[in-house]
């Protein structure tokens, strides 16, 4: 017969509480931990030794709320039993569930001298109870009725015992998978046998993984999930597949998109930098680090210490009121510094109000150009004053570009993108896809007014060379043609081209191409969806005339009047709303008048534009 009284009772009760399946806890009366079983250590991820002194508020979560606490220590301090599930966090930061009785532990005086909480892990329980409510048939359903993704089921032996949605049928090449069938048959015939090693790196680690995939005609985000048993062991591994091929085109198209905006940026004639609420600099390009003799850019330089101290005053008043106004978006002043050789030198400068619409945070956007050359030209203070209005009328237009219709695609570009990145993740695939053509539609708006701005500000400048020879009209339409052909296409517009294969003309082919952009571009835009583009040309005397004639929403005499005059520039919006600003026009005037020709433009309001471009066919 076993004889107890021999045997020690704290051996006793440590060899049974640490065989125990159960979680065992006992705690002083304050609540710090005196002793913690082997399942209690094994279960929150701490050792003995780390438990040992600490409160037993060392796993809370914070997921129940403080009313279920104080009815916990009201129940046990009044010498009664609490019973109740807690959600608790382990060391690693992973939740589980236990369903807990804790009671307390009397000394012979019945005082209350210990607290022994006997837990049992439900978190299994707690999983089932989350997934019951989807039968195997509504799963199946569910994922074969799902475009551009797709599930694999596999249990240990990697065997298939589900495969259903649109993904695997668009992978096949081909046998269909099967159920029952070995899961490296099929990886192994689409391409993606390297899944064998990461899916049996799943099953050894019960941890999900990630991969995206380039296949020769897809591309795929495919995630590998670990499917747990009541042992906390890998007994299947969920394959889910989407189809990410749309999206990745898309990035690569922002991509292009981003690089030709930089070049753009980089090599503007005008100075650009972005400052934030408090004036300190964030981005400038080379032109504004050239214009204020800045070698080495350093972000958060004060614009002041650009400026000589006496305008101090006035650009610390006009940021307030620009971050701070809702009535005033742009300013403009012309400012003197002193170069780094000690001579005066005037500069151009334009403050607009840019709104970060996620952020809703208010930054500025500075352009800056050097017009000391324009000023001292003029020694005489009245005729100075003139030029400087003029200068002013045209730069006024001219920032009014920028301040307006360029910053309107930046904020689409900016706050999308940035609005992807932070819900990348949880973004659904039909979200990510609109946004990305936002994107880039906002960008080949901004890329072709920054384009127009670019040509433009360097005809003021003197820096394009004319270079004239004889060429065939017709190479020079179609190449135009080529590069617009998209746009046409996804506004289902009809190009025409009856041109004579041996019609030449005499002029600079890349001012040319300059005005064809711009008048056919223009054309597609002002048209209405489904109809035609015509481009002809012929023949007159010494000259030839280049048409190109649309049929959509036609301009009256009155706008017709003030197409080609900056100061009476407009922005005018296209048949489906595209933004334009007219510059574009005024580009072509100036263009075709250099090439010793003419520009004509008829039109008739909601039924046609034509525009005539007139060139000398020999020098």
């Amino acid at each position: 017969m076993l004889n107890f009284e021999s045997i020690d009772k704290n051996i006793l009760f440590k060899t049974v509480f640490d065989q125990s399946a159960n979680l065992i806890l006992i705690t002083d009366t304050r609540g710090y931990i005196k002793y913690a079983n082997q399942r209690f250590c094994e279960v929150s991820k701490y050792s003995l030794e780390e438990l040992l002194n600490k409160h037993s508020n060392i796993n809370k979560s914070g997921f129940q709320p403080k009313e279920f606490y104080e009815n916990l220590w009201s129940t046990v301090r009044a010498g009664k039993t609490f019973r109740g599930e807690f959600k608790n966090k382990d060391k690693f930061g992973e939740y589980y569930w236990i369903y807990s009785t804790i009671s307390p532990i009397f000394d012979k005086n019945n005082q209350i001298i210990y607290y022994v909480a006997i837990s049992e892990n439900i978190t299994y329980k707690k999983l089932l109870e989350k997934t019951s409510i989807y039968s195997e048939t509504f799963v199946k359903n569910l994922f074969a009725n799902l475009q551009k993704s797709g599930i694999i089921v596999i249990d240990s032996s990697k065997t298939v015992k589900v495969a259903e949605g649109e993904v695997l049928s668009l992978l096949t090449v081909t046998h269909k998978i099967s159920l029952e069938q070995h899961v490296e048959v099929f990886f192994n015939e689409v391409g993606l046998s390297s899944l064998n090693q990461e899916i049996e790196h799943v099953f050894q680690s019960n941890k999900a993984k990630t991969l995206e995939v380039d296949l020769q005609q897809v591309s795929l985000r495919i995630i590998l999930l670990p499917i747990l048993n009541a042992q906390d062991a890998a007994e299947n591994v969920l394959i889910l597949f989407q189809d990410i091929t749309e999206y990745r085109q898309l990035l690569n198209k922002l991509s292009i998109a981003k690089k030709q905006f930089q070049a753009i940026f980089e090599n503007a004639g005008a100075g650009i930098a972005t400052l934030n609420s408090q004036g300190l600099i964030e981005i400038c390009n080379s032109s504004f680090k050239e214009l204020f003799e800045i070698d080495e850019f350093q972000p958060n330089i004060h614009i002041f210490e650009l400026f000589a101290k006496k305008d101090t005053l006035t650009l610390l008043s006009t940021i307030n009121t620009l971050v701070n106004s809702d009535d005033i978006e742009t300013f403009r002043n012309t400012f003197a510094i002193e170069s780094k050789k000690g001579k005066t030198k005037w500069i151009d400068i334009t403050l607009s109000l840019w709104i970060d619409i996620l952020e809703q945070k208010r930054q500025l956007i500075l352009l800056a150009f050097n017009v000391t050359d324009v000023i001292e030209a003029r020694k005489d203070s009245e005729e100075r004053e003139k030029i400087l209005q003029e200068l002013n009328k045209t730069k006024d237009r001219f920032f009014s570009i920028i301040s307006h219709d360029l910053r309107n695609p930046f904020n689409s570009i900016l706050g999308f993108s940035e609005y992807i990145l932070q819900n990348y993740d949880i973004l659904p695939t039909n979200d990510v896809k609109r946004f990305m053509d936002i994107i880039y539609n906002a960008s080949l708006n901004a890329f072709e007014l920054l384009e127009n701005l670019l040509e433009w500000s360097r005809t003021q400048q003197g820096k394009i060379s004319y270079q004239p020879k004889q060429y065939l009209v017709k190479p020079m339409v179609d190449h135009v043609i080529e590069q617009l052909s998209a746009i046409a296409q996804r506004k289902e517009i009809n190009l025409t081209v009856d041109i004579d294969q041996n019609l030449q003309v005499f002029c600079d082919i890349n001012m040319t191409n300059t005005v064809l952009r711009n008048l056919i571009s223009n054309a597609i835009k002002f048209s209405y969806r489904n109809s035609s583009v015509e481009i002809s040309a012929n023949q007159n005397g010494s000259m030839v005339n280049i048409s190109v004639t649309d049929h959509g929403i036609g301009m009256t005499q009155e706008i017709i009047d003030k197409l080609f005059s900056m100061e009476e520039l407009k922005s005018q919006k296209g048949t489906e709303h595209e933004p334009g600003t007219g510059l574009g026009l005024v580009l072509c005037k100036e263009f075709v008048a250099a090439n010793k020709g003419q520009l004509y433009v008829k039109s008739h309001p909601n039924n046609f534009t034509t525009f005539t471009i007139s060139l000398p066919i020999q020098e």
